[in-house]
């Protein structure tokens, strides 16, 4: 049990229900609470696979209303709950959860008159001579005496928060594979590789024993960077990649291994040997190049190599998949802005770099076909090596499998 203040000062209490003692401690961590554990709570948890979502009167007013519900959703869970409350009355309060089949938990808890308790305990702790119908029938017995107004003086719904890895991720797509024990590097961690890494840390990305995600960078946050990037003012003048990796550790549920290489990569083959996916996130055409070339003259290249880019001066997202077959320089066959449609002052100075403007939901975009890019690879056969998005007076481009082009440089 976690007491914890909400945004309006309001003093609160919540069960929270997890797999291993390293999601409590993190729940408290990023509740700003020390940990406090209640052992000498009754806990009583039942499963209960239902027909109906919730009886007539809902939530139930008193336990009697629980146990008519339970009696027509799920039979078992009804004498398991009851058995589980008959088990644990050594005190007035218990806590009763109710893990319904594809809904979630319901918690409640249950406070018994000091007499009716004592009554209860009487008739529960009496041993019978015979076997499971003799035990049926003292259950049913017992069972008016439960749902007795008298037995009980209050019953109160509980905030219950389950923090399992299966509760968090439920709502992403349902995948053969996740990216537990992947190995993924991400180069570049501007606006796009941000967000990249947020939303791939979202589905598995640097999990498991042997998974990590590697977020490579040179470059320091500025003011100027705060428009359009993931990072919040607090990391102006960080590293990049370093700012990232404490960023999404910080508000992490569980273990993640994040490693910043705070440098500009060198395009060399040893650098990219072990990762299973390399992400391309720099939108600079001669680095995506040269990756090409890296993956296809390395005796051990990582299977995939993503790349993810804003094309057409900020009207275009793009990401392309190279999975061997064709490559960065590949998708010169495509044309995407022509020359009548090119803005007339693309690109702008400040402070001495130079910068092309455009909203942060480009790079977003990019963002989110990487991870579907991702995801992606995780399935038997690609659906698709080339996306596009694009707004504007821009050639759109079907998604499509990336076919090898002839006058490609690197290729060829």
């Amino acid at each position: 049990m976690c007491h914890y203040t909400s945004s309006g000062g309001q003093a609160s209490k919540e069960i929270v229900i997890f797999t291993d003692s390293l999601q409590r401690d993190d729940w408290y961590r990023l509740r700003n609470q020390e940990l406090t554990l209640e052992k000498d709570s009754n806990v009583t948890i039942v499963r209960v696979a239902h027909n109906d979502l919730a009886p007539v009167r809902w939530p139930p007013e008193s336990l009697s209303e629980v146990f008519d519900w339970l009696k027509s959703a799920d039979l078992a869970a009804h004498d398991s709950l009851a058995r589980g409350i008959l088990k644990n009355l050594t005190k007035d309060r218990q806590i009763a959860l109710l893990d319904i089949a594809n809904e979630g938990i319901i918690g409640f808890e249950i406070n018994f008159q000091s007499s009716a308790r004592t009554v209860l305990q009487h008739h529960a702790q009496r041993k019978t001579k015979h076997g499971g119908k003799k035990n049926g029938q003292k259950l049913r017995s017992v069972l008016p005496m439960l749902r007795a107004k008298h037995a009980t003086s209050a019953i109160l719904r509980l905030s219950v928060r389950s923090i399992s890895r299966q509760e968090i991720q439920q709502r992403n797509r349902v995948a053969p594979l996740d990216l537990e024990n992947k190995k993924i590097l991400i180069i570049g961690c501007g606006t796009i590789g941000g967000f990249a890494a947020q939303l791939l840390a979202k589905v598995g990305a640097g999990r498991g024993s042997i998974g990590k995600l590697t977020l490579c960078d040179g470059d320091f946050l500025s003011p100027g960077n705060l428009s359009r990037h993931a990072l919040p003012a607090t990391y102006i003048g960080w590293n990049k990649s370093e700012a990232l990796s404490e960023y999404l550790k910080r508000d992490a549920l569980g273990r993640l291994n994040i490693h910043a290489l705070p440098y500009r990569m060198e395009m060399k083959e040893e650098k990219i040997h072990g990762y299973d996916i390399v992400i391309d996130a720099t939108g600079h055409a001669p680095t995506g190049k040269m990756l090409s070339h890296l993956m296809r003259s390395s005796s051990r290249r990582p299977p995939f190599l993503i790349h993810g880019y804003n094309d057409a001066y900020g009207m275009a997202s793009v990401v392309m998949i190279d999975d061997g077959k064709a490559c960065y320089g590949c998708t010169q066959q495509l044309t995407v802005l022509g020359e009548s449609n090119k803005p007339p002052s693309p690109y702008r100075n400040s402070c001495g770099s130079v910068f092309t403007p455009y909203d942060a939901s480009v790079s977003t975009i990019t963002a989110a076909l990487i991870q579907e890019a991702v995801l992606n690879t995780l399935n038997e056969k690609l659906p698709w090596t080339y996306a596009q998005h694009s707004t504007g007076k821009v050639v759109h481009h079907k998604r499509r499998k990336l076919a090898k082009y002839g006058g490609c440089s690197v290729c060829s």
